[in-house]
């Protein structure tokens, strides 16, 4: 089963958007914490081995974003999918230099239809549009 993580600084928001998007069928969720640190996000990376990141914009103090996807993909080797949760269209992640697979726009549908429209890799099945 493909393996999902959300790194955003809204938890509850993020698990919420997740329940309703019904993606649980297909998709196994794994570390979901409110963002923390690059340091923290780098070890929760390493160790859950996610084939997707879903990343929220606005982390807090530390970081953005753009400066965490840039962080895992240049000094962690991170090489999976990853989106947009922002609700910010991605332009605030492509104003730094950063692009993303897909923009999920922070809703529930937003969420299903990026997981749904990814490239096929290795690992990552499609999903089922919920009942």
């Amino acid at each position: 089963m493909t393996k999902i993580m959300f790194i955003d600084r809204d938890a509850v928001g993020v698990l919420q958007q997740w329940k309703e998007s019904g993606c649980a069928e297909a998709l196994e969720l794994v570390g979901l914490e409110p963002f923390g640190s690059i340091t923290r996000t780098l070890h929760l990376v390493t160790k859950h081995l996610p084939e997707v990141l879903v990343v929220g914009f606005h982390l807090g103090s530390e970081a953005d974003g753009a400066t965490l996807l840039d962080f895992l993909r240049r000094v962690g080797g991170y090489a999976g999918q990853t989106i947009d949760n922002s609700g910010a269209d991605g332009s605030l992640f492509s104003a730094q230099g950063v692009w993303v697979d897909e923009v999920a726009y922070r809703t529930p549908e937003g969420l299903h239809a990026a997981l749904e429209n990814l490239e096929l890799m290795p690992g990552i099945q499609r999903l089922k549009r919920p009942a």
